[in-house]
C-alpha cells in the first residue's frame, strides 16, 4: 500500500484496499497511517482514494509525535491535501503531542497558502504551541513575511 501511495498510484491504492485487502488504516512499520503517509508525500489522488474509503484522518502519527495527516500536509506545503482533509471535516485545531496544530506548523514553515486556507476554514488566529507562540510569532521567527503579513489583518498585535 505504502509502495503505490509512494508512486502516487491512486487505482493502486484502490485495488489493494478493495481487492485484495489492505485496510485504509494500515500502518508502515514506522507506525504512519497511509493517509498520513499521503498527506506527508503529497499525493492528493491517493489521499482522495483513503478518504473515500473510510481513513482516519484525525489519529496522528504516534512515534513522529502525534502529528496528524493535516498538521503534515499543512507544514509541507501541500495545499491540495490540505483541502481534501479539510473538506472532509477533520478538527482543525487538533495538537500533536508537541503542542502544534496545523495553524501552528503552517505558520512555522512559512507555508502561506496552507496557513491562509487553514483561517478561511476558520483556524482560530490566535491559538499557541505548546510555547505559547502564537501564529504570528511563529512565523516573523521563522523569518517568514509573508505568513505574517497574511496574519496582519485579523491577529492582534
Amino acid at each position: 500500500l505504502f509502495c503505490a501511495i509512494a508512486r502516487n498510484d491512486a487505482s493502486g491504492v484502490q485495488s489493494l484496499i478493495t481487492r485484495f485487502g489492505h485496510d485504509a488504516n494500515e500502518e508502515d512499520e514506522s507506525g504512519r497511517s497511509a493517509s498520513f503517509f499521503a498527506a506527508l508525500s503529497g499525493t492528493p489522488g491517493c489521499l482522495a482514494v483513503l478518504i473515500l474509503l473510510g481513513a482516519d484522518l484525525e489519529t496522528g502519527c504516534l512515534r513522529m509525535g502525534g502529528i496528524t495527516p493535516l498538521i503534515a500536509a499543512s507544514g509541507s506545503g501541500f495545499t491540495s491535501c490540505v483541502e481534501q482533509i479539510i473538506v472532509a471535516g477533520v478538527w482543525l485545531d487538533r495538537k500533536s503531542r508537541g503542542g502544534f496544530t496545523a495553524a501552528t506548523h503552517a505558520s512555522a514553515k512559512g507555508q502561506v497558502r496552507c496557513l491562509e486556507m487553514l483561517l478561511k476554514a476558520g483556524v482560530g488566529v490566535n491559538q499557541t504551541n505548546s510555547q505559547s507562540g502564537t501564529l504570528l510569532f511563529l512565523a516573523a521567527q521563522n523569518d517568514h513575511d509573508a505568513s505574517s503579513l497574511c496574519l496582519f489583518p485579523q491577529a492582534p498585535i
